[in-house]
């Protein structure tokens, strides 16, 4: 469960300071900001076109930003951070870091929250105010990190050549979802020649996305180009380097579902614009220059959630060897498969057992057998090696 700290509180100390109307400070904030709340959520979830353009200049979109769309983006880093294994990494140095699109420099503020390492920033967006806000909410957070801010549109060549040397951290969050498909400059090109460039070696990359078709799909096509031209090794979600399954099946998409404490006012406000953002959902794609050694074969990613049809119990994983379903008796999978069926969208999870082809309507899909599972349904075993270590207990999902 990610750890917001104090940082709640600093940010609606900012808004009533610096974005509230005068007559409004001694009012509830969420009562003041949910109007533009609400039209700014509705923008977001509509086409990117309809967004008026500097929106984040105006102080009432960066008010609402701020209390409800920072604190959700910073607790959605801190999971990719925390749930990657990246932050034993870079624990012990200090961190240049390179924040892309940082709006109020959210991925950063989740950096900060995670790691005690004295940080350097270079933070690039094309609001100067909203830049500005975070940067003054991560100077009370971290009093001693630098900040250079760098105003412009990242697909500007001459935004870009105001970088300087290398970094050891590179943030994108909600970057490549905003890049328009139509362009000279692929995202996925942009974003390969910029960390040959600028990527530090031993340095991490952290992309963060919504949990959208789109989102998702954006980061598979940066993945596969990534993997195919470089020598950076995944480390999240992904549990080896082959191409993606999901690659060339435009329905399904790859994303997590994650559990978080709301922030009080984050509360007041979803009450107020009718959300209920009890979960954290995103698409995440994090890479590092020097790879581990070779990943377990029974250890998956949840890419699905639990479905249920008659008697059978069946879940989708993605491994080293790509996406399977695991298939086991309805009735005995809570007893025997606990981990697997209470485990959220996201969680990593050694899973004992054999691949399997899974019959499917006419035809069939690659499967995993749990070693516990007997009998599967429709499953016709092959070879595979069962692993003698035992699936770790975890605490039932609410």
């Amino acid at each position: 469960m990610p750890d917001l700290a104090g940082l709640p509180d600093l940010l609606e100390a900012h808004v009533r300071a610096h974005l509230t109307p005068p007559r409004a400070r001694h009012q509830p904030l969420a009562q003041v900001h949910a109007e533009a709340l609400a039209l700014l959520s509705g923008l977001f979830t509509q086409a990117r076109v309809a967004l008026p353009a500097g929106y984040m200049t105006q102080p009432r979109f960066r008010a609402a930003y701020l209390l409800y769309f920072v604190p959700t983006g910073v607790a959605t880093v801190l999971q990719v951070l925390q749930r990657s294994g990246i932050l034993a990494r870079i624990a012990a140095r200090p961190l240049r870091v390179l924040d892309l699109g940082s709006g109020p420099l959210t991925a950063t503020l989740a950096l900060a929250l995670a790691t005690d390492a004295p940080l350097e920033v270079t933070a690039v967006d094309a609001a100067r105010q909203s830049m500005e806000d975070g940067q003054a909410i991560l100077q009370q957070l971290r009093a001693d990190t630098k900040v250079r801010l760098i105003d412009g549109n990242l697909r500007d060549g001459k935004t870009l050549h105001k970088l300087t040397g290398q970094y050891d951290v590179i943030l994108a969050s909600h970057v490549l979802n905003e890049w328009p498909n139509q362009t000279n400059r692929p995202a996925e090109d942009w974003l390969t020649r910029l960390l040959a460039e600028r990527l530090a070696p031993g340095g991490a990359v952290v992309l963060v996305e919504p949990a959208t078709r789109h989102g998702s799909h954006k980061l598979i096509g940066v993945r596969e180009q990534l993997i195919a031209q470089t020598s950076l090794a995944i480390v999240s979600p992904c549990m080896g380097k082959m191409p993606c399954p999901l690659a060339e099946n435009t329905r399904d998409w790859c994303h997590a579902e994650q559990p978080w404490e709301r922030p009080r006012l984050v509360t007041l406000l979803d009450e107020a614009i009718g959300h209920r953002r009890t979960t954290l959902k995103f698409s995440h794609l994090v890479l590092v220059d020097q790879p581990d050694g070779p990943a377990n074969p029974q250890q998956f990613r949840v890419i699905g959630g639990p479905m249920t049809a008659g008697e059978t119990f069946r879940r989708y994983l993605c491994g080293v060897d790509g996406r399977r379903v695991a298939v086991a008796e309805r009735h005995d999978a809570g007893r025997t498969w606990p981990e697997l069926v209470n485990a959220w969208r996201g969680d990593a999870l050694v899973v004992p057992g054999a691949p399997a082809e899974m019959r499917r309507g006419s035809g069939s899909e690659p499967g995993w057998v749990p070693q516990k599972a007997q009998n599967p349904p429709n499953a016709r075993p092959r070879s595979g090696v069962p692993s003698r270590d035992p699936v770790a207990r975890k605490p039932p999902r609410r």
